[in-house]
């Protein structure tokens, strides 16, 4: 048996262990063998070793199968090299400094690359063959299901008769003097108190108490089933309490105080196809012992949050239509980027320019576009305009995505991975500090724009 390699990326590399190698080798550079991790079968191995500086030991021998990662994460939190005046720029603090964007860039396209993304064609999802864990339970008829909802199907067998088609369509399984049958029920069967008859629905000890569930609630953690009718359908003699759904009015009601009276939908929702109302507030007013699942939107800093043993900002993206840069030739601004946007994505389909200028992508706060002060590079080109993808030459169309995270205070990232018409590849990142919050993105060219689409995502 040997080691078999199952993925190399940029700053990370997985082995299939065979039960026998007590060391693996790291594929890629790194600044500190503390910016390095391991990982068994996705547990951390805290107290690995260094055989050599380019490979790492497991504290104990993986399994055969198991599988091996090591992976690079170099510190976003603060710089590694703090410039001085009037003291000696050497080689060492250069290369040093640039590793630290150079493998924090690497290290943003590997996260790109294992987020879940569509097909070739665009129309499915594409899970790269992988397992999808820490998936809820689905819920409408369109979710995916759980194993563990799969596995709690219950299968009966034994006595239990097979139905016969077509002649026992519509009949119900009935358990009677031990044995089941497939029996045709009756209004006034189905009205009985079952002391002769019980519905099986579940291998339940208490067969009477499945029957009960069925018809009181979807499933155990599920949703009521309420009785639905016209309001002239409605009880007779009604008793306090009783709750249906109104056919006519399309409307929840219940009887109270000797009335039908409707339970407003409105606390809930905006209408039946409308949306759900969420509490709102500041910080401040928080729920002061909250439960896991309590969600609501918090003024302060206009984001949805949702608990889950502390306040979490829920992720929402938002897109910009795309942009027709046959018309915009000169480029385009997209302002009114909400406060608190910390992920922006900018998408170019076929775009070009008249001269084979390469273009530019600039950020803006206060109302103006900023354009020094980047550190960006693509492939071979630099720039301090802008965040720059290399077009190659005149008459290539460029196609890329430029991912931007916010690191900390007004500190953005860049890193991009682009495809020209001259089937070359191309890969860049850079840097950038605003003077505020960021409020606008601006995509430039100084020559002009001849073809293509911009569209821009964030969140």
């Amino acid at each position: 048996m040997a080691v078999t390699t199952l993925e190399t990326k940029l700053a990370e590399v997985s082995y299939q262990a065979d039960g026998v190698a007590t060391s693996f080798s790291v594929t890629f550079p790194y600044i500190a063998k503390t910016h390095v991790s391991v990982k068994i079968n996705g547990v951390v191995d805290a107290t690995f070793t260094w055989p050599s500086d380019s490979t790492v030991q497991p504290t104990s021998t993986p399994a055969n199968g198991a599988v091996v990662r090591i992976e690079r994460t170099t510190p976003t939190a603060a710089r590694l090299v703090d410039f001085q005046d009037a003291t000696v720029l050497d080689a060492a603090t250069l290369d040093l400094d640039s590793n630290d964007t150079f493998y924090v860039a690497q290290e943003v396209v590997d996260e790109l690359e294992n987020n879940l993304g569509l097909t070739t064609a665009g129309t499915e999802w594409d899970a790269d063959s992988k397992r999808i864990s820490n998936a809820a339970a689905g819920t409408a008829s369109t979710d995916l299901v759980t194993k563990a909802q799969l596995d709690a199907v219950v299968v009966t067998s034994g006595n239990v008769p097979t139905p016969g088609n077509p002649a026992d369509n519509g009949k119900a399984l009935v358990a009677s003097a031990g044995s089941y049958s497939w029996t045709q029920l009756s209004t006034a069967s189905l009205s009985e108190t079952f002391s002769a008859y019980s519905l099986t629905v579940l291998d339940d000890a208490d067969a009477n108490a499945a029957k009960a569930t069925l018809e009181v609630t979807t499933a155990s953690t599920g949703s009521m089933v309420l009785p639905v009718g016209t309001t002239a359908q409605r009880d007779a003699t009604p008793a306090e309490g009783y709750l249906r759904l109104n056919s006519t009015t399309n409307e929840l009601e219940v009887y109270e105080s000797a009335a039908w009276r409707n339970v407003r939908r409105d606390q809930l929702s905006t209408g039946s196809t409308g949306s759900i109302t969420t509490p709102s507030g500041t910080t401040a007013q928080r729920d002061g012992s909250p439960a896991n699942g309590y969600l609501r939107y918090n003024t302060d800093n206009s984001i949805f949050e949702g608990y889950d043993g502390s306040w979490r900002e829920l992720p929402m993206r938002s897109e910009v239509a795309a942009e027709d840069l046959s018309v915009s030739t000169g480029g385009v601004t997209w302002a009114g980027i909400p406060a608190g946007t910390k992920e922006i994505s900018v998408v170019f389909y076929a775009v070009s320019t008249t001269t084979g200028v390469d273009p530019q992508v600039r950020l803006g706060t206060g109302g103006v576009i900023k354009t020094t002060g980047y550190e960006s590079r693509s492939t071979g080109v630099n720039s301090t305009g802008g965040f720059v993808i290399n077009s190659d030459s005149s008459g290539n169309t460029i196609n890329a995505i430029m991912d931007l995270k916010l690191v900390s205070g007004n500190n953005w990232v860049s890193a991009h991975s682009a495809y020209d018409g001259d089937a070359t590849d191309f890969t860049g990142a850079g840097r950038v500090t605003l003077t505020g919050a960021i409020d606008r993105v601006n995509v430039y060219t100084s020559a002009a724009f001849d073809n293509g689409l911009v569209k821009l995502y964030y969140r």
